[in-house]
């Protein structure tokens, strides 16, 4: 006899299904997921009429048409979960995402049929059962993770006179007093004059940071533009839409609580291509870009050497490359720190996690990443697919700039207490070391100080000990090594490990440190000349704080250290004020409050107060403190004595007692 179909609560089967043993199915319907290549069925979720008990449901229970099921579970509602939950629904969940059709996967439908068999009955809590179903069970109702939860909205650009049609998403609450980032997303050519929701499910380069799993950890506003012409092209001419874009971003930031210092943007293809031009048009919109396959006219980014940006190419593009390889010789050229590494296409999370750690720790600026054997395309689906990647782009703010830092330090009537990290942010990493300079410039830090010595080739560089037991892996005296062979060693962690870190020269931490931070250097009045030569030499007057004056006019910054132990203390003061110090460093070991009382009123006026309270000794008995009600009898009491600068071991925990 021929069965006839019926569309029951969106469930299109056969008309057998109704009476299926004592309960029955009400509805199914196709989860989707976006990943780098596009949108896949992951589950499919089943309602029935009563609580299924799960102890009757095994993997061969269902099947689906293309699919091999990994695990199936019951919840209270229709929707993927980690644990399996009381309920009448029961979920399939795939181990291998299927591909959707082009034309099930139109961004106008987002349908995405998918085709279930239940092969064996299942149990009802309570009493009664489902039996198996002979007929094949087809979703019509379809959830699309992460793109359901995006609006479509259009924005009228009085400046261009364009209407930009864009997708948005707005985290579910707004916390009172909290400021959002922001993420926006530029797709390729290829999408140019598509529908609306195209960009979201062309690849996962705007619904990845709209996924659960980010919005638990960093809660964002997305936006996802789609444009209905070509924004840029291979002739470096580019259109209105980056106005209009860059607009769209100004008036978001007076409709949500954006943190304006958190505006990150992404592209890729085209999308790549538009982003350098709003980089170049408003370098401090944003703080950060992940640009992926594209690329621009190299003779006019020079202005962007000192962006935090990360380039993803694939080796088989060799356009894109090309035209990167000469990117980054422009940027050499302006004294950008640039690392560039070959990862292999495929790799596991781990390994993926480990090789974004070992260019991080490269301390530079701007990163290129080419995937050997991908192409263009390839390169879109594995840069948005690595968590620590976007990490890193959530992790960058737009740097202070560094005349206003300049401008904080040099009024020396200011109130605002300058924090001077010692050594860098070396905990986790190793004093001294290029990366602890950059975790500094990462976590806002003002100023951070250096120690240098010089080697026997006559270079100098950042460390702090004489010998090199104790912060490497090598053996002797500093001063008795070369350069090279310096090179050689490994720097040794807070711990004692041995890691892939090497001792840095003060140049390298100079080229680094210019328009990000202000360098205290700390050295031997010895070394003062040299010091100022590689200062001059890597043009970094306008960061580096010299341990003494030099008589060479120009914009020259020093600091004076007076040890109020010592005799005749208060004539020792005042001929370092004849020097013009920007900082004058006090130190004593016993606390003799009417001495450092008239210091300080000397100082006051002339030069910012600088303690360090990074041992016992410096500051008296004012010593870096671990626990945070000892914060006010430390860091508390020498502040109210005038102290606008604390050079210390534990940034973060000073940063906790400022802010409060």
């Amino acid at each position: 006899m021929m069965k006839r179909t019926i569309l029951l609560a969106g469930l299109l089967v056969s008309a057998t299904l109704a009476n299926a043993g004592n309960h029955t199915l009400k509805w199914a319907k196709a989860i989707n997921e976006v990943f780098g290549d596009g949108l896949k069925l992951t589950a499919v979720a089943l309602e029935y009429d009563a609580p299924i008990d799960s102890t009757s449901l095994t993997l061969k229970t269902y099947t689906v048409r293309g699919g091999e099921v990994a695990r199936v579970y019951t919840n209270d509602r229709a929707e993927k979960s980690a644990v399996s939950k009381r309920g009448r629904y029961v979920l399939i969940a795939l181990k291998s995402p299927i591909a959707l059709s082009s034309k099930r996967a139109s961004a106008a439908k987002l349908i995405g049929a998918a085709a279930v068999v239940q092969k064996a009955k299942i149990k009802v809590l309570g009493g009664g059962k489902v039996k198996a179903l002979r007929d094949t069970i087809y979703t019509l109702s379809t959830q699309n993770i992460a793109v359901d939860d995006f609006k479509q909205q259009t924005y009228k650009d009085r400046s261009t006179g364009l209407g930009l049609r864009y997708n948005i998403f707005i985290p579910r609450k707004f916390e009172p007093g909290v400021k959002y980032p922001l993420v926006l997303f530029l797709h390729d050519a290829s999408g140019v004059g598509k529908e609306l929701k195209n960009p979201l499910v062309q690849g996962n380069g705007a619904t990845v940071w709209a996924s659960p799993e980010w919005q638990e950890k960093h809660p964002c506003v997305v936006v996802a533009p789609q444009f209905d012409r070509l924004t840029a092209d291979d002739t470096y001419h580019y259109g209105d839409e980056i106005r209009a874009c860059q607009s769209l971003v100004d008036f978001l930031k007076k409709q949500y609580p954006l943190d304006v210092d958190r505006l990150y943007v992404t592209g890729q293809g085209m999308g790549a291509m538009s982003a350098y031009v709003m980089l170049l048009r408003r370098p401090y919109l944003f703080a950060s870009a992940l640009l992926v396959s594209g690329h621009w006219d190299a003779r006019k980014l020079g202005p962007l050497a000192k962006k935090n940006l990360w380039l993803v190419s694939g080796k088989k593009d060799t356009k894109t490359i090309a035209g990167v390889d000469k990117m980054l010789d422009e940027w050499d050229e302006h004294d950008a720190m640039v690392s560039e590494k070959d990862w292999p296409l495929e790799a596991t999370a781990a390994e993926r996690a480990a090789e974004v750690h070992e260019l991080m720790l490269t301390g530079s600026n701007i990163k290129h990443t080419r995937l050997v054997g991908g192409d263009g395309k390839d390169a879109w689906r594995v840069a948005y697919s690595i968590p620590s990647m976007g990490e890193w782009l959530f992790d960058q703010r737009l740097s202070k700039n560094i005349d206003e830092l300049r401008a904080h330090l040099l009024n020396v009537t200011g109130k605002e207490v300058l924090l001077d990290a010692h050594r860098g942010d070396w905990h986790g990493t190793s004093e001294n070391s290029l990366n602890a300079v950059f975790k500094s410039v990462e976590r806002g830090r003002q100023m951070v100080s250096v120690d240098v010595r010089k080697t026997k080739d006559g270079q100098l560089v950042c460390f702090s000990d004489r010998t090199l037991e104790r912060l490497t892996n090598g053996k002797g005296l500093v001063g008795n090594k070369t350069l090279a062979e310096l090179k050689a060693l490994k720097m040794k962690d807070d711990r004692g490990q041995v890691t892939k870190w090497v001792m840095p020269t003060l140049k390298e931490v100079l080229n680094y440190a210019k328009g990000r931070i202000l360098v205290d250097i700390d050295a031997p009045d010895a070394l003062l000349s040299d010091i100022r030569d590689v200062v001059a030499e890597a043009g970094a007057q306008s960061v580096a704080i010299l341990p003494g004056a030099v008589k060479d006019e120009g914009n020259w910054m020093h600091k004076a250290v007076v040890d109020l132990d010592a005799p005749r203390a208060i004539l020792r003061v005042r001929k370092a004020l004849k020097s013009w110090p920007v900082m004058v460093e006090l130190r004593f070991s016993k606390n003799n409050n009417s001495l450092l009382k008239h210091a300080i009123s000397l100082v006051r006026g002339h030069a910012r107060v600088c303690f360090n309270t990074t041992e016992k000794g410096l500051a008296g008995n004012h010593v870096d403190v671990e626990k945070d009600g000892d914060a006010e009898l430390v860091w508390g009491d020498l502040i109210r004595q005038g102290g606008t600068i604390i050079k210390t071991n534990r940034p973060e925990r000073l940063v906790e007692y400022l802010s409060k």
